[in-house]
């Protein structure tokens, strides 16, 4: 997979996330106050729990962190494997791309959760999601890096790129993700312009809602 489809698809389940949360608060609202009051909107009765576990579609993800997660095993890998260990690896999917460093982030990020800060948790999840999306059970020696050994698989990074144009062009499974991803993260770019919300979303990792 590519940039696209890493940082488009996983940008579009974590939204799918945010927006179950988002219903999941809801059902709580009308549950605390009733389903007729919440209908018509008692600012007062909403305003008042509004300070407790309300969940604002787009106010509680940080964007930002989710987009870093889906590209960090590549942030790590690509410079690592194909260049600063070019002579000894020569491969862009080691060590980010393994099991072990996945669990040791989502590990980090269930302790950190505890004390309310689930940006470590966001990270690894996007982080997960790039080895599905790089189907890395196909490469079971890195996967499950160092269980079925301490190598890792060498590859001729000189045809890396040739080979990625080549699958854009006539595989299925890197050129329909790509374009599923550039229309998300389109979508995305829509949102912000028209929301005028790009500023919001540099600084807080949120989608501005449209009209606030």
């Amino acid at each position: 997979m590519l940039l696209f489809a890493h940082t488009g698809i996983t940008l579009g389940m974590a939204w799918l996330v945010d927006n179950a949360l988002a219903r999941r608060s809801q059902s709580r609202i009308e549950d605390k106050i009733g389903r007729e009051e919440a209908s018509q909107g008692t600012q007062e009765k909403r305003g008042a729990y509004s300070q407790g576990n309300i969940h604002v579609l787009g106010q509680t993800i940080d964007y930002r962190l989710v987009l870093i997660g889906s590209m960090l095993p590549d942030i790590i890998d690509k410079p690592l494997g194909t260049f600063i260990l070019q002579e000894t690896i020569s491969n862009g999917r080691v060590y980010a791309h393994t099991l072990l460093f996945t669990t040791m982030l989502l590990l980090l990020g269930l302790y950190l959760q505890r004390s309310g800060k689930i940006g470590m948790l966001v990270v690894a999840l996007g982080s997960l999601v790039h080895l599905v999306l790089d189907s890395m059970w196909n490469a079971p020696s890195t996967l499950f890096w160092p269980i079925l050994g301490w190598s890792f698989p060498r590859h001729d990074v000189s045809d890396w790129i040739p080979e990625l144009i080549e699958g854009l062009g006539t595989n299925a499974w890197v050129y329909v993700p790509e374009i599923v991803g550039f229309l998300i993260i389109a979508g995305c770019a829509i949102h912000l312009l028209r929301s005028k919300g790009i500023i919001h979303f540099l600084t807080t990792g949120h989608f501005k809602l449209s009209g606030v």
